[in-house]
């Protein structure tokens, strides 16, 4: 860590985070010290004991924290396997497409790993060069020509439900509605979308 820091530009910021294994580098070294020291002394067993007290009163605080974290991100994390995703609406929604209706998502991994599609990658917005069109009318993105041409599915998925109050989400959220406008809306719920592009007589 010192090394990184004294030799990397520009200089790391030093916060809890990057200081975590050190703390717990000064716990073990100080553990050990005090062990040894009640070894060679011959101290009185009590004084083992405090040393665990002083263990649980350093250990219970990052415990709380990380107890809090790791259920926050099995819940609402971003990892495929998480409870949020094996109820989420729109994907029990895509489970009853056709095998034959192509599909495009900004989660194709997600599609893959959990009901065993494949599915071709979303641009990233505007997802294209005016930011005016929505998706499907660029001639120059194969992609948008199979949603426009074949009949497919867009999938587009959202973090988690109630995204569209947090505000530094806003954006995004302005890009895709720009994206989706004059599409046909399949299905919507609080967690996505599926939008098909409209056939002649549709809007």
């Amino acid at each position: 860590m010192a090394g990184t820091y004294l030799f990397t530009d520009p200089i790391p910021d030093i916060n809890p985070r990057t200081l975590l294994p050190v703390q717990f580098g000064l716990i073990f070294v100080l553990l050990t010290l005090a062990g040894s020291v009640i070894d060679e002394f011959r101290l009185p067993q009590f004084t083992g004991l405090a040393v665990l007290g002083l263990v649980l009163i350093v250990s219970i605080p990052n415990f709380q924290t990380s107890w809090k974290l790791i259920d926050q991100y099995h819940n609402f994390g971003a990892g495929y396997t998480s409870p949020v995703w094996h109820t989420n609406l729109t994907l029990q929604r895509l489970r009853d497409l056709p095998a034959d209706v192509p599909i495009i998502s900004n989660q194709a991994v997600a599609l893959l790993l959990q009901i065993n599609r494949p599915a071709y990658d979303f641009c990233a917005p505007p997802c294209n060069p005016s930011g005016q069109l929505r998706y499907g009318d660029d001639l120059n993105d194969p992609t948008q020509q199979i949603f426009r041409e074949d009949g497919a599915a867009l999938a587009i998925f959202y973090p988690y439900c109630g995204v569209q109050n947090v505000a530094w989400y806003s954006n995004t959220l302005a890009e895709l509605n720009l994206l989706t406008k004059d599409l046909r809306q399949a299905f919507s719920s609080c967690d996505g979308a599926i939008y098909f592009y409209p056939t002649a007589g549709q809007n």
